[in-house]
Parts: C-alpha cells; sequence; structure tokens
C-alpha cells in the first residue's frame, strides 16, 4: 500500500504529555499542497517520536519535518529517535527544537534541499543533545547543525555533508553556533 499522504498544517499535532509515536518504520509523507511540519509537538512532557521516515512531498511548500515546538521552554523531556527525514522546501529544517528544555535526539538521518534549510535547529532551548546524527544539506544559506540562542547542547557523534552554491564549497561537520552557551 501507498504511505500517508498528509497535505494539512500540521499531519500531527500533539500538546498532550506521555506520548509516544512508535512509526515501526511507517513513512509520512506532508506538504503536498501547503506549508506546514508532518509532526509538531508544543507544550508537553515526556514525549516520544521513533522510527519515522518523514518526507516533505513538494518543493514548493515549507516547514519542518519534525518541529518541537514551545513557549518558555514548555516542551520537556521528549526525544526524536531512529528516524530518516527528508524536506525539499525552503525553509524547511529536518529537526527543529524550539524553545525546548531537556530534549535528546538520536540516530536521525536527514537529507534537505531547499535554501535557509538546516538539517538540525535549536533555538532558545535549554539542555538539547543531538547524538550520532547524519545528514546531507545542498540548499542555499543551509548549515546541517544550526544553534542560537541556547545552553547546555550537547553535540557528539554527528556527521553532515554540506554543498552550499553561495560558500563555493562542500564541508563535513557543518556547524553554525550563535549566541549558543554549550
Amino acid at each position: 500500500s501507498s504511505p500517508p499522504t498528509i497535505a494539512d498544517t500540521p499531519a500531527l499535532n500533539i500538546t498532550a504529555s506521555d506520548v509516544s509515536v512508535q512509526c515501526e518504520g511507517m513513512r509520512l509523507e506532508y506538504g503536498a499542497s501547503a506549508n506546514g511540519s508532518a509532526l509538531t509537538v508544543g507544550a508537553s512532557d515526556n514525549v516520544s517520536v521513533d522510527g519515522c521516515e518523514v518526507a516533505q512531498a513538494s518543493g514548493s511548500f515549507s516547514g519542518a519535518a519534525i518541529s518541537l515546538r514551545g513557549t518558555s521552554k514548555d516542551v520537556t523531556n521528549a526525544s526524536v529517535t531512529d528516524t530518516n527525514v527528508t524536506t525539499q522546501g525552503n525553509y524547511s529544517p529536518g529537526v527543529e527544537l524550539f524553545e525546548t528544555a531537556d530534549v535528546l535526539v538520536q540516530g536521525v538521518l536527514q537529507n534537505s534541499s531547499g535554501a535557509d534549510s538546516p538539517g538540525f535547529v535549536v533555538n532558545r532551548s535549554a539542555g538539547a543533545r543531538l547524538l550520532d546524527i547524519n545528514g546531507t544539506t545542498t540548499g542555499l544559506h543551509s548549515q546541517g547543525v544550526f544553534v542560537d540562542s541556547s545552553n547546555g547542547t550537547v553535540i557528539d557523534g554527528f556527521d553532515t555533508y554540506v554543498s552550499n552554491a553561495d560558500t563555493g564549497g562542500s564541508f563535513s561537520r557543518n556547524l553554525m553556533l550563535v549566541d549558543a552557551h554549550y
């Protein structure tokens, strides 16, 4: 059977605590006809996402594959593990952490091709742990990992290949830290 195609924003929106999303390899497609993320986690504690295949269906729309997006760091103790994400639209990061606390991202493979679409974003967060992450980022103005205004960020075991036309080259382990306290 074909994978589910989700075009609305967001495909899955989790705002409850103690939720486990076990995809077991199921493929979620999003962004076929609208902007938005495939999976958004907001205002919750103890949410886990594991074993998902997430792909943006069209490069014409924007949105993170997986977005943990809080206010005042109210997304806490969450995890994204053993998941593959592919984005192709502009402004479409693979995994985005915004206003989170104590989040683990481990064993994630990302591929991003849109402009301004880092593979992994940590913004205004505390205690983020990015472990054993890999990917390829080919869009203009994009980084493998982008950390901004965050503290306690741990990045260990990452290998990203970045090829940007505007930088004139390719880099391994591309990392951009802006006002980050790690």
